[in-house]
């Protein structure tokens, strides 16, 4: 192929691509721009819809007033052998938390495990006494600590119990499942 032709307006067909693709650049650069600067939309729910945190059900618009962060850990000793994890100091944590309420943060999902030794009975004094909402999660995350006979059950059985868990302990969201050996 003769990348030298001229084609339109005196250029080369290299010169040509070249410019369509910066313009197509610079067009996507613009379009995601505009899509940063625009209103954030609020999410849509179901009607009837609920957030389970670790106190109650509430509805999801109990939390418009500002962002969740979804992926904290409140309450954990990790990797298990450790001694001592900044965690265990349940007052330190309540006034962190506290102070990311002040600052407009109105629900934070704690995605530890029981396998990380996380602690329910911490989670709900954090949530009560900081006043925000705490969604705690559950599963399987580390191979390690699987319950022995979970490699003889289908999937099914899987889902079954931690659903079955995850309403006993008020789960409101499963964390990461089957993440590292």
């Amino acid at each position: 192929m003769n990348d030298k032709r001229v084609v339109r307006g005196g250029l080369t067909r290299r010169q040509a691509l070249k410019w369509a693709s910066a313009a197509a650049g610079m067009a996507a650069t613009q379009t995601s721009f505009s899509l940063f600067a625009a209103e954030p939309q609020p999410p849509l729910f179901a009607p009837g819809a609920i957030i389970r945190t670790i106190l109650q059900d509430v509805s999801p618009a109990a939390f418009a007033s500002g962002p969740v962060l979804f992926h904290e850990h409140l309450s954990m000793k990790y990797p298990p052998d450790v001694k001592e994890h900044f965690t265990d100091d349940v007052e330190l944590m309540i006034a962190e938390v506290r102070a990311a309420g002040k600052e407009g943060i109105s629900c934070i999902v704690d995605g530890g495990h029981a396998d990380m030794s996380r602690r329910l009975d911490a989670l709900k004094r954090i949530a009560t006494e900081s006043g925000v909402g705490i969604v705690a999660s559950g599963g399987y995350y580390m191979q390690r600590t699987y319950p022995p006979d979970v490699a003889k059950k289908s999937v099914e059985q899987i889902a079954q119990e931690l659903t079955l868990e995850a309403k006993r302990e008020r789960f409101g969201a499963f964390g990461e499942i089957g993440q590292q050996g």
